[in-house]
């Protein structure tokens, strides 16, 4: 277990320390995206990954405490985009930029962006019903497969987007390898 976690956590550093970014004195394009980003950058997104990560860990044992005390998945599930919603509200629609972005976009990219809400809340709410069913350390573990399939699709769908680096590589299949020793342990 311990060889486990110690791959889990070397994953993401191989990335972060290893992961090639241009150099802080270059002047960025406007709209530029994936991997072509600054250091501070770079960071930033690793600062709000972890923190992503601290939280979504610690919301298992929640759901489950919910779910064990008579809580519905659907219902969870419901609450939880409910409340996601009433958040982001006002920045949506008390922002005028924002809101026209909103109203002015393009159709194909607002299919898309209803298409990824749906398709995450269907994901939500299959994570609910599995940590109703199944152990919270089993679900989290195998939700720990996520970065193999963002990798995918990445691959399949935004590769002129992302790197594909040698250590991009190397760091997800320590993740993997890691939760797998995890899991067997």
């Amino acid at each position: 277990m311990s060889i486990g976690i110690l791959c889990t956590l070397t994953g993401p550093l191989l990335i972060l320390l290893k992961e090639q970014v241009i150099a802080n004195d270059i002047q960025l394009k406007k709209n530029l995206h994936g991997k072509d980003l600054d250091k501070p950058t770079l960071y930033k997104g690793i600062f709000f990954g972890i923190g992503a990560a601290i939280f979504w860990g610690s919301s298992a044992i929640l759901i489950k405490l919910g779910l064990g005390h008579g809580g519905s998945p659907i219902g969870g599930s419901l609450i939880a985009y409910l409340a996601a919603s009433l958040a982001i509200s006002p920045s949506a629609l008390f922002n005028k930029k924002h809101r026209e972005e909103i109203l002015n976009g393009d159709k194909h990219s607002l299919k898309i962006a209803l298409l990824s809400g749906l398709t995450a809340n269907f994901a939500q709410l299959v994570r609910y019903l599995g940590l109703q069913f199944g152990s919270a350390i089993v679900i989290s573990l195998m939700l720990r497969t996520i970065p193999l399939w963002v990798l995918l699709f990445a691959f399949i769908f935004i590769r002129q987007y992302e790197s594909f680096s040698r250590w991009v590589l190397l760091g997800n299949a320590l993740i993997m390898i890691g939760t797998v020793l995890i899991l067997l342990s």
